[in-house]
């Protein structure tokens, strides 16, 4: 079982980038390990949605 969770809501534009993401709930204190993940999935490149339109994905992170 995860010691703590974190799930971030991430929009994905229609070239695969993320637009926008969001902490949609958290059980982490330390708002440094917030900002790091929020920063890194900011970078990821996703393939483009196969409708050719922005995508709403939530991701569930476990902390062990």
């Amino acid at each position: 079982m995860p010691h703590h969770r974190m799930a971030v809501r991430i929009l994905i534009g229609s070239d695969g980038r993320v637009t926008e993401s969001q902490v949609v709930d958290i059980t982490v204190k330390d708002e440094w390990v917030r900002d790091c993940v929020l920063s890194v999935v900011e970078e990821i490149e996703f393939s483009s949605p196969k409708d050719g339109q922005p995508a709403t994905v939530v991701w569930n992170v476990p902390f062990y």
